[in-house]
């Protein structure tokens, strides 16, 4: 174990399937056996695949399920801990999936052994550069406790139509926090509430890291919200930029047609869609 590894210990923290919401965004069931395997193949393909090959393996990935998990699905999970050990899944039961950011908390403080910690919010269905992990530890040794640190600019992919949005949004759900190693007092990243209202947290230091497109949001019709939002999103024309950056095997394809009939009616549909939300609130 090296020196960097004695000081900083890190956790990436992942909701897989508790019983949170009953609808996607398309008004579909969500956990039913037809959602969990298309949910488990958007894990494989995007989510496992980048936290698997980062540059650095100094972390420790705390994944919760359900516990009504069905048998075919826990096998498949038992053969991607045994693939990658980093991995450690823990089974939630459903009236309890609620309580999350207190089980991440007790989960953390089983394994805590360093003088700092950092913890990284990410969904089961999206992506890190993988360079995110080192990039993120080499900042947070020079940075005290109780650091916020955002990355501002990601991408969004379109798994439909398979092109690549890269968009500036500073009050993203990829955060991590860097906090005292101390049982007594670690919170983890959940333990501050709502991701997007993190960066609103009074006289907590924010870290905003500018031009470092470090995340990918992967875009599909079973998101519980997550779409285009970003008008001044500008299309991406590398064809092989998740299989360098993210270790993702898929060809991003690109042309203004694309912008014009896919990314745009998209974007004003979802523009509807979250004012009528504004006004009427979200139908869960």
């Amino acid at each position: 174990m090296n020196e960097n590894q004695k000081e900083i210990q890190h956790f990436i923290l992942t909701r897989f399937n508790l019983l949170l919401w009953h609808q996607s965004k398309d008004g579909q069931r969500v956990r039913t056996k037809k959602w969990l395997e298309h949910r488990f193949l958007l894990f494989e393909k995007y989510c496992l695949s980048s936290v698997k090959n980062q540059t650095c393996q100094n972390f420790e990935w705390i994944v919760l399920f359900d516990s009504m998990t069905p048998d075919a699905f826990r096998a498949r999970i038992t053969e991607y801990q045994k693939d990658f050990p980093r991995l450690i899944p823990v089974y939630v039961e459903p009236e309890k999936g609620r309580f999350f950011a207190e089980i991440f908390r007790r989960e953390i403080v089983k394994r805590l052994y360093a003088k700092r910690v950092i913890s990284t919010y990410l969904d089961n269905d999206d992506a890190l550069n993988l360079a995110f992990v080192e990039d993120l530890q080499h900042r947070a040794l020079s940075e005290g406790d109780g650091t916020f640190f955002y990355y501002d600019e990601g991408y969004q992919f379109y798994s439909d139509h398979k092109y690549l949005m890269r968009i500036h949004f500073p009050r993203n759900h990829f955060v991590s926090v860097v906090e005292n190693g101390d049982a007594a007092t670690v919170k983890g990243i959940f333990g501050y509430g709502r991701h997007y209202y993190i960066d609103l947290i009074e006289g907590a230091k924010k870290v905003h890291v500018k031009k470092v497109p470090m995340w990918c949001e992967v875009i599909h019709e079973k998101n519980i919200c997550n779409d285009a939002r970003y008008i001044g999103a500008k299309m991406v024309k590398d064809e092989e930029i998740l299989r360098k950056n993210f270790g993702i095997d898929e060809t991003v394809k690109y042309g203004t047609s694309i912008y014009l009939c896919r990314f745009i009616p998209r974007y004003c549909k979802t523009f509807a869609k979250r004012a009528k939300q504004f006004f009427f609130g979200r139908q869960w």
